[in-house]
């Protein structure tokens, strides 16, 4: 996986399409989402039934999906797992945990799951988490303060790239399990 900050470029890389976009915002626990760039689309006049809060939809309760305005509010049952309190605050976290190994996992959107890594290091620490903390596709960990800070907000682009990533790979990527059982 290729990090860019583009932030700090004019342009994405050459021959790139975005894939999907989503803006993120953490507040008293719990994380809103916008299924668009709120730096180009003005959000403080607009309509608060645009922002939903991120979510997830339980599937067969073995493995969770996230993204934007998931069904349900908190990640399903799951194994007392250490991602789950790396990545998410405890308003999304489960009510209760399993011992039984059947239940665990996480798949989604991969821009709120970029989103959701970023979130969960502190923002001078934000590079080395998402270039990091993934290792061949699968959740690593890192051992960094969380960065929820009520107000923080993010917009996360994931992009398409010439000889490294086509839309019908990152939709296959979205639909594995990422964080592991």
């Amino acid at each position: 996986m290729a990090v860019y900050d583009l932030g700090n470029v004019a342009e994405a890389p050459e021959g790139s399409q975005v894939y999907s976009t989503r803006s993120l915002y953490h507040y008293s626990s719990t994380f809103w989402a916008l299924n668009y760039d709120a730096t180009v689309n003005s959000v403080n006049y607009g309509h608060f039934a645009d922002w939903n809060h991120v979510g997830f939809d339980h599937g067969d309760r073995t493995i969770n999906w996230v993204g934007f305005a998931g069904e349900q509010r908190r990640l399903g049952l799951q194994r007392e797992q250490p991602w789950v309190h790396t990545l998410l605050p405890e308003n999304h976290q489960p009510y209760e945990f399993s011992m039984d190994g059947r239940y665990g996992g996480l798949s989604g959107e991969l821009s709120v799951l970029i989103a959701l890594i970023a979130f969960s290091i502190r923002p001078e620490w934000l590079f080395h988490g998402l270039s990091n903390c993934m290792r061949q596709g699968q959740w690593g960990g890192h051992q960094h303060r969380h960065g929820r800070i009520d107000g923080r907000g993010m917009v996360v682009k994931v992009y398409t790239m010439p000889g490294m990533s086509t839309a019908q790979e990152l939709r296959e990527f979205e639909a594995t399990r990422i964080f592991p059982a």
